[in-house]
């Protein structure tokens, strides 16, 4: 990625309050076809509907899925950009002044889109909003915002996950993080917190721009009337692929936002001791490895950006997203 497609803030108006949809797609086809459904059944009707299909196996499929919805516009990425990348390609090409990150294995109810913005109008100080997130099948808690404490030991929880809602959750309320599957907000905001780290390509990358945007003095909110419900099953045999970014993206997290006096211990449990028990595998030896030669090579950077106290620049990589079809 390059620094000519940064994208600058003030590129974007604000005068209809139009809502940017952006599903990220992959290999989900069925799937998508429902969350796109679902999408325009929202009571708020000023939308407008991206979908980013990060280079899936089958194109033609989901070009036909995404036929049906007219007035959707679908992206065709050249190859997998990971998560932050789609997302950062949806919200750039994004035309809305507000902008709801979702994916295409997540149903929003008909109301989630009016009740978040009616909260974000109300609530300048609102940096990302989030809602209720439940599992498809069962009706549980998957997610309802959470908290989390980069201490010598990572501390992360969602709130009552699990849980079966016999009753409605009180809020809103602040959160600490939420899950990048859902979330809501000024695209303008976005953009000046720099967008998801596009050196993440996915995990933690949800968790690290929340940390941000509260640094930045914003909430994170959570709206427990929005839902959306989730048709994710168990996460399954992780790939290595996902295995090196999960711990590199972890490490990084914690050289850019936790105290500067719970490293030495923080370092000592996960990268020392970590290595040791990962020599038990030579598959997770290697992935150990590998996560841990990136943070070397980036940590220099990692660190002046920290100790500078500026946000990453906002970039995503234009030339690999083509339009394949629009309204």
């Amino acid at each position: 990625m390059t620094t000519e497609n940064a994208i600058s803030v003030g590129q974007f108006g604000d005068d209809d309050a139009l809502v940017s949809v952006v599903i990220l797609s992959y290999n989900r086809p069925q799937s998508l076809r429902r969350s796109l459904e679902c999408v325009f059944r929202q009571t708020y009707r000023n939308l407008e509907v991206l979908v980013m299909d990060n280079a899936s196996s089958s194109p033609e499929i989901i070009r036909e899925v995404v036929s049906k919805f007219p007035s959707a516009k679908l992206y065709v990425a050249r190859e997998n950009v990971g998560y932050t990348g789609g997302m950062n390609a949806g919200v750039a090409l994004a035309s809305g002044k507000y902008v709801y990150l979702t994916e295409d294995d997540m149903y929003s109810d008909e109301d989630c889109l009016s009740r978040l913005v009616d909260y974000i109008r109300s609530d300048p100080s609102a940096g990302i909003v989030s809602g209720t997130v439940l599992s498809h099948e069962t009706g549980e808690l998957v997610c309802c915002g959470g908290q989390v404490r980069l201490d010598a030991v990572f501390r992360s929880r969602f709130h009552d996950q699990g849980a079966s809602l016999e009753s409605e959750i009180a809020g809103p309320y602040c959160a600490g993080y939420t899950t990048g599957a859902m979330m809501f907000f000024e695209k303008e905001k976005f953009v000046e917190m720099g967008g998801f780290r596009d050196d993440f390509f996915m995990y933690y990358e949800d968790t690290e721009l929340c940390l941000r945007c509260r640094k930045n003095g914003e909430a994170v909110v959570i709206v427990p009337q929005a839902i959306a419900h989730s048709l994710r099953g168990g996460n399954g045999a992780e790939s290595r692929v996902v295995s090196v970014h999960k711990l590199k993206n972890f490490l990084a997290m914690y050289l850019l936002h936790a105290r500067a006096q719970v490293l030495p211990e923080f370092l000592f449990r996960y990268v020392f001791l970590g290595g040791i028990r990962s020599v038990r595998s030579m598959n997770t030896w290697l992935d150990f490895v590998t996560a841990i030669a990136w943070v070397v090579r980036n940590s220099p950077g990692l660190l002046r950006e920290r100790l500078a106290g500026r946000q990453p620049a906002f970039t995503w990589d234009r030339p690999n997203w083509n339009l394949a079809q629009s309204e």
